[in-house]
């Protein structure tokens, strides 16, 4: 049951993050139900992993991968773009790009998918290793999409979707603690009760822009905003929100 699963949490949990999806890439009715009840509940923002499908069995760049309930209209739907540093794969080009695998809009009613894109390609998280004691604190860090004591590096829209749904949590943060419109904690400012639409509306405005599709050995397919490849763009909390001596950033909202 769609509606259950989505109140887990509730009334508490404002975000609902979802590492999972099919490959349908149509217009189904766990969608329709996952935008129902956003519509319902407009305080509640759902964040859905777009997929993996973007390149498969020798194939590249394939259309229409994006899966339910990535598809549905209200969420956001999210990509995976390349990781940096110790977490990087060699030869990868960079978070400027967009991940091979990254599942690709549209959808099958021509709606542009992903929303947003962030980084999910070799993303250093937890491995489980109960019966060790100190696991999360190996010897060696593993490297790109190895895996070492309690540290496992893994890659997916899986990894990237749940950091979209840590600085969507940290936006509707910044309105209830009355950083809007000023930049700095102003007790006078509070919005205790940011809708959903206004917390996607913020991260998608602040995406920025990507190079384009690192397909490897196979190249670079070009890829601009608002296509479908990376959406919005590459997720950018400091392009976002305006903080005083820190972003440049300048906010006009309006909700309801």
């Amino acid at each position: 049951n769609d509606k259950t699963l989505l109140s887990t949490g509730r009334p508490n949990a404002q975000i609902h993050s979802a590492s999972w999806g099919s490959k349908f890439n149509f217009y189904t009715s766990r969608a329709r139900n996952f935008d129902q009840y956003m519509f319902e509940n407009d305080e509640f923002l759902i964040i859905i992993a777009a997929g993996n499908s973007g390149s498969e069995d020798g194939a590249y760049d394939i259309p229409n991968s994006v899966g339910d309930p990535a598809t549905a209209k209200n969420v956001i739907a999210v990509g995976a773009h390349n990781s940096w540093g110790h977490s990087s794969a060699a030869g990868n080009l960079g978070p400027s790009h967009v991940a091979d695998f990254s599942s690709r809009g549209p959808t099958a009613d021509g709606r542009m998918k992903p929303d947003i894109v962030a980084v999910g390609k070799s993303v250093l998280s937890a491995g489980a290793d109960p019966n060790v004691v100190g696991e999360c604190d190996p010897s060696r860090i593993p490297g790109a999409n190895q895996r070492g004591g309690g540290l496992l590096s893994i890659q997916g829209t899986s990894m990237a979707t749940p950091v979209v749904s840590g600085t969507a949590a940290l936006v509707r943060q910044y309105f209830r603690d009355g950083y809007y419109p000023s930049g700095k904690k102003n007790s006078n400012d509070p919005y205790p009760n940011p809708s959903g639409a206004l917390i996607k509306a913020v991260l998608l405005n602040g995406a920025q822009r990507l190079k384009g599709v690192d397909n490897g050995a196979h190249g670079v397919t070009d890829s601009t905003p608002y296509d479908n490849a990376q959406g919005f763009g590459r997720l950018s909390l400091q392009d976002s929100v305006y903080l005083v001596g820190e972003t440049n950033v300048q906010l006009k909202v309006w909700d309801r």
